[in-house]
Order: structure tokens, then C-alpha cells, then sequence
């Protein structure tokens, strides 16, 4: 399989994180200033895709509440009629994913110092897609060509269609308990909107509260930026330099306590560790993975931090087998 189609170890499962067995906020090993930039860097690489993608978020919950109550109006279902607007959104989650994706290939040859600049490869663009010039740029600085594409955005279609069908059946349920429990006190239409609007903010689906979309879209992209870095680094060019990963934190205080327990781990490319930590981490996970191409100690992960998801072990397995 070509090394920009391997997806990464964590692209099919929902981050769990990892656990301390207590508050820890030391760092595992030590990060370089310059070490500590890179991060940075992977962050507004993943920011510059998200921050439009923010846009998008809020309009779809927006939608899928006037949706809904247009639908407890006309005497339809609300449920039915938010998840439709919900799963419309895929195409847009998609074109998230492919964009953090290509990010993360570029950034992987940035810093092994390969960046490929190859002849332009005229694509048709859609006008209205926001990641149109940043499709433009990446495929035409990576090479990939329209049928390589095609292939990308298939692998992570199934993957946003997962997230976002998860995402609206709950809604869905949810707003079936509140008209339930609506009619039940013979309520009028008004206060059956009122209901569904509060069931819509407890989702975090509204604009003034759409925190779980906005966690999807920034989740997902930076899946999808960890599996570009991951199967850029597989192309031969920079197998034969790299010589180690090292965890590192943006550095803020932002940073949770996990993370800042692993922050600093440095180990050997095919150390199974990597297997189960590949970032992000969990919801929202700024933290990045910096290629080391000197030789230098390695620093173990600390005894008290543990990863609680087998399958993303499994996976990588599977996809190592391919």
C-alpha cells in the first residue's frame, strides 16, 4: 500500500486518553525550546484547518435546531429531521479530515527536511468548499494526484460518517425524551420548543453551546493531522533519518495533567509504546509528536500512566499488516 494511504493508529477509534494513578503535573523528560516550537507549529497547522471548520460547527446546530422545531410544528419528527441536517455535514467533516491529513504529510517533510515540491496537478475545486486553496496547495506541494485524492477522501468518509451518525442518534434520543415527557404534560407546541432547546444545549448543538460539534471537528482533524504525520514518515526518505519520537506538549496551561506526564517521552520509531499514545490523546489533545533524527537517550514513560484502549493496539496491528 502507497505510504500516504496507511491511515494511523488512532484514526479509528474515539480518543479515551490515558489515566494517572494520581495528579501528576512534572514533565516525563526534558523538551528543547526548539522542540517545544515544533509542537507549536503542528498546533496552528491544526488550527488553520479547525478555525474554519468552527464555522461550519456552529451553523449545522443552528440548522439542525430549526429543523427540528419546524418539524414538531408541522407534527413530524424532530428527531428524524435533526438527523438529517446532522449527517449532512459529512462531506464538510470529510473535507476537514483530508485537509488536517495533508497538513500533517507537509509538516512530516518540513521538519525530515524532504518537503516534496512536485509539478503542479490541475484539479477541479469546488467553489464553495473552504478548503479549496488549501487542496490546491497541499496536493500540487505533495504530488498526489486527483485519483490519490479520491482514494484519501473514501478512507475518511466512513470515518466522519461514524462520528456524525454517533453524534445525531444521540441528539435524536434525546429530543424523543423531551417531547415525550412534553406531551405527557399536555404542553403546547411553544413549551415543546422550549423542551427540544434545552435538550439541543445539553447536546452542546446550539451556537451559543456547541461545544460537542466543535469537539468533533477539532478531534477529528487532529486524527487526521496525526495520520498524515504518521504515514509521511513511512516514505522511505524519511525511514533512513529518523531516528526517534519525542512527546511534547504546547507548553501552556492549558495542558492537562496526562499530557504533561508524558510530556518529554522519547523513544525509538517502532517502540510498541507509540502504538497507544500516538497523539491526540483525547478530546481536544494540543500535544504533538516531534521526529528525532540524532541519536540520544531514550526517556521511558512513567509507571503511573496507563492507556485504557486496547482496540486502538488492535488496529495498529491490522494496519501494520497491510
Amino acid at each position: 500500500m502507497e505510504w500516504w494511504r496507511t491511515l494511523t493508529p488512532c484514526l479509528c477509534y474515539e480518543p479515551t486518553g490515558v489515566t494517572l494513578s494520581h495528579a501528576r503535573r512534572l514533565s516525563a523528560g526534558p523538551v528543547s525550546p526548539a522542540e517545544r516550537r515544533q509542537a507549536r507549529l503542528a498546533d496552528s497547522d491544526k488550527a488553520t484547518v479547525e478555525n474554519a471548520s468552527l464555522i461550519i460547527a456552529k451553523r449545522i446546530g443552528f440548522r439542525a435546531q430549526v429543523a427540528a422545531a419546524g418539524a414538531l410544528r408541522s407534527h413530524g419528527s424532530p428527531g428524524h429531521a435533526a438527523r438529517k441536517v446532522l449527517m449532512s455535514a459529512v462531506p464538510d467533516l470529510q473535507s476537514a479530515m483530508v485537509a488536517g491529513h495533508l497538513y500533517g504529510v507537509r509538516r512530516s517533510h518540513i521538519s525530515a527536511g524532504t518537503d516534496r515540491k512536485h509539478a503542479g496537478v490541475m484539479l477541479a475545486q469546488d467553489p464553495y468548499s473552504i478548503y479549496g486553496d488549501a487542496f490546491k496547495i497541499l496536493l500540487k506541494r505533495l504530488g498526489l494526484t486527483p485519483q490519490q485524492r479520491r482514494d484519501l477522501e473514501d478512507q475518511y468518509h466512513s470515518e466522519a460518517y461514524r462520528v456524525l451518525k454517533s453524534a445525531s442518534d444521540d441528539v435524536a434520543d434525546r429530543l424523543q425524551v423531551a417531547i415525550a415527557e412534553s406531551q405527557q404534560a399536555g404542553e403546547h407546541v411553544k413549551a415543546g420548543i422550549q423542551s427540544m432547546q434545552e435538550a439541543f444545549d445539553a447536546s452542546g448543538l446550539t451556537p451559543d453551546n456547541s461545544y460537542q460539534l466543535e469537539n468533533i471537528w477539532r478531534t477529528q482533524t487532529a486524527i487526521a493531522y496525526g495520520a498524515g504525520r504518521w504515514n509521511a514518515d513511512q516514505h522511505p526518505a524519511i525511514q533512513e533519518i529518523l531516528k526517534m519520537y519525542l512527546r511534547s506538549s504546547v507548553g501552556d496551561d492549558r495542558v492537562t495533567p496526562e499530557c504533561q506526564g508524558m510530556d518529554g517521552i522519547c523513544l525509538p520509531v517502532d517502540d510498541p509504546w507509540w502504538h497507544t499514545h500516538w497523539t491526540p490523546s483525547h478530546w481536544s489533545c494540543r500535544c504533538g509528536i516531534i521526529s528525532v533524527f540524532n541519536d540520544r537517550p531514550p526517556v521511558e514513560c512513567p509507571d503511573s500512566i496507563t492507556i485504557g484502549d486496547k482496540r486502538s493496539e488492535e488496529h495498529t496491528s491490522e494496519l501494520q499488516s497491510l
